[in-house]
């Protein structure tokens, strides 16, 4: 028999559309059930059920490798399950005991090939050849050429760099500009402790001062300020492994968040996008509403959005006095459409 290619991994009617699929209703009957149910015609949706759980089977079985251990499966001898992340063998017909409590009806599976014993004989034999070519007591001092021993272990660089290691009397208490000199670690954090003012200070640029680089891709990534005891008084930044940017106010329990296009507080939305844009006004106009006469001393009462944009009267009297006014709506273009305004 040739040998069969491997398959697409595709699923039988797993698209299928609404009313094309049915549970097969009577599984441990099979066929026998259309008599009853569909005058003995097989449906299509019948059909597609079968299909499906079969290569749900095949799929299953190509996932694991081996089956999962099931109390209700009767399992003959040699049968090979796998259960709680190991594989185990039947040792004899067995049904309901669970592989890593029943060590009369199962057993390892690397104890039934010998694969634990070839490694132990393994080791063995590795620990008898180094015994019989060097004792531990006398301390590697029965090596006959202790420099090609060295050098088989491949340490002989490592014995030069020792050679050239750097004296004492080259490691300074100051910095300088020596060559051949290096700082001690207490100058190092001294002299980074005198670069760094862990007290305050300001950092003055007209471009990015600070960045802040995850080690893993994805992880969280904030400053956190706390007061003198170690008590959190706020937090800026991701908290977790999404993008969601917050700022935590811890002392006065309030969170901002800003997700998904929209503003929270304390988990409340607020505000979104869409909406933003949906109120923001892009032009103002005036709209001509009427013109009416003042009654000296008495002012019209104006209707939403209605303001006075022009007043006339009497250039020959002893003072202006108001005679007639002109009103005018204020409007705004929001969302492409004009809305008049309100009063407050």
């Amino acid at each position: 028999m040739s040998i069969i290619n491997k398959p697409d991994y595709k699923i039988f009617a797993n698209d299928a559309k609404t009313g094309e699929l049915e549970t097969f209703p009577d599984l441990l009957r099979g066929w026998g059930v259309t008599v009853d149910r569909t005058a003995g015609k097989p449906p299509m949706e019948w059909f597609n059920a079968l299909g499906k759980r079969t290569d749900e089977w095949m799929m299953y079985l190509s996932q694991r490798g081996l089956s999962e251990w099931d109390a209700a499966i009767d399992y003959p001898q040699y049968a090979v399950v796998q259960y709680a992340g190991k594989f185990y063998t039947a040792k004899k017909q067995t049904n309901g005991q669970r592989p890593d409590q029943s060590q009369n009806e199962w057993m390892l599976f690397a104890d039934a090939i010998g694969i634990a014993k070839s490694i132990a004989d393994a080791l063995n034999a590795v620990t008898d050849n180094a015994n019989t070519r060097l004792e531990k007591s006398k301390n590697g001092a029965d090596i006959p050429n202790k420099p090609k021993f060295v050098d088989n272990l491949g340490l002989t660089g490592t014995v030069d760099l020792a050679k050239n290691a750097v004296p004492k009397s080259a490691i300074t208490q100051h910095s300088g500009n020596s060559a051949d000199h290096v700082m001690s670690q207490n100058t190092v954090t001294n002299f980074l402790n005198g670069k760094f003012d862990k007290s305050g200070g300001q950092i003055k640029t007209d471009d990015k001062f600070l960045s802040l680089q995850n080690q893993t891709t994805g992880a969280a990534n904030y400053i956190e300020a706390t007061d003198s005891v170690g008590n959190v008084r706020y937090r800026l930044g991701c908290m977790h492994s999404n993008s969601e940017l917050k700022i935590e106010n811890i002392a006065g329990k309030t969170i901002l968040s800003i997700r998904d296009s929209a503003i929270y507080v304390n988990g409340n939305k607020v505000a979104t996008e869409p909406a933003m844009e949906a109120r923001y006004a892009s032009k103002f106009r005036w709209l001509h509403s009427r013109e009416i006469e003042l009654t000296k001393g008495r002012y019209p009462e104006l209707l939403d959005g209605e303001v006075m944009t022009m007043v006339r009267g009497s250039v020959n009297d002893a003072y202006f006095e108001a005679r007639n006014a002109r009103l005018s709506f204020l409007q705004c273009l929001i969302d492409n459409q004009w809305v008049t305004a309100k009063n407050a």
